[in-house]
């Protein structure tokens, strides 16, 4: 994936590219090297966001969900500086659909 990103961008473009955590960090990670090291290698200045989810459902291995948070801060999307790096607060997630895999109807 990480090479098509490459190939469909120029080096001077801004891009945005939006993956789970396990696939945005910009340097290689226990579980191996994830898609955000890739253009981070190739292309000073990729920065990594985490994710922090308020709710909602993901996929990993089979369809699970996000334990609720109640703070009130994650009732809207919010863009935050951390210790450590940019945090995107969202309120809730959903599922991706991917092409391998059959919409599942909740």
């Amino acid at each position: 994936m990480a090479k098509r990103v490459l190939a469909c961008t120029a080096a001077d473009a801004g891009t945005l590219v939006v993956a789970g955590n396990a696939h945005t960090p910009t340097s290689p990670t226990p579980l191996g090297t994830p898609l955000g090291a890739c253009p981070a290698r190739d292309r000073p200045g990729v920065q990594e966001i985490r994710i922090s989810y308020g709710g909602g459902r993901y996929y990993n291995v089979e369809p699970r969900r996000f334990r609720r948070r109640a703070s009130p801060w994650q009732r809207q999307a919010r863009l935050r500086l951390r210790p450590g790096g940019l945090v995107l607060s969202l309120p809730a997630a959903a599922e991706a659909v991917v092409p391998q895999r059959p919409l599942r109807r909740w």
